[in-house]
């Protein structure tokens, strides 16, 4: 049965996984609009700080409704923004969800986001007893692909969408 829990901090491996704030506007502005972490996602940019302030919002309303959970990545010692993760489409009926993550490029390659999908699959399926996670991703981007199949996701075929590659992880 789907445990809704309220969003909380996850520390591990260097790494702290935090809610988001309206102090982030600036960094989500800046990552939303990165030529680099936007290659193989399907999202108009966005465009000035009030619609960062407005999607921040929104994942905030997510997080305390239980609809979604979102969190900034940073270092533990640190709360600068790193890139984010969430949990998201969470279906309490099937007991599954989809995870979506990006990095700034900076931080790409040294086992950040390894370390972030570990906690949010810990807390997916320990803390809201979730069976299956899923993740969405473009058939060129093979770090994405390379960070879930090392991460124990399977590849699978979605027919309803043949654009991506459908991955899951089952408890």
């Amino acid at each position: 049965m789907f445990t809704n829990k309220p969003l909380s901090e996850l520390l591990g491996q260097g790494i702290r996984l935090r809610e988001i704030r309206q102090s982030d506007a600036e960094a989500i502005l800046l990552i939303r609009n990165d030529n680099i972490v936007n290659t193989y996602v399907d999202r108009a940019p966005t465009k000035n700080l009030d619609e960062s302030i407005a999607f921040i919002n929104s994942r905030i309303e997510g997080n305390k409704s239980g609809s979604g959970y979102y969190w900034v990545i940073s270092l533990e010692n640190d709360q600068n923004l790193l890139g984010t993760i969430c949990l998201w489409n969470v279906d309490r009926n099937d007991l599954s969800t989809e995870v979506g993550f990006e990095l700034f490029p900076q931080y790409q390659k040294k086992g950040i986001m390894r370390r972030a999908l570990q906690l949010v699959m810990h807390f997916g399926f320990d803390e809201l007893d979730l069976h299956k996670i899923n993740a969405y991703v473009h058939p060129k981007n093979k770090d994405s692909i390379n960070l879930l199949l090392r991460s124990g996701f399977k590849n699978t075929q979605d027919p309803e969408n043949t654009n991506l590659l459908k991955f899951e992880k089952i408890r």
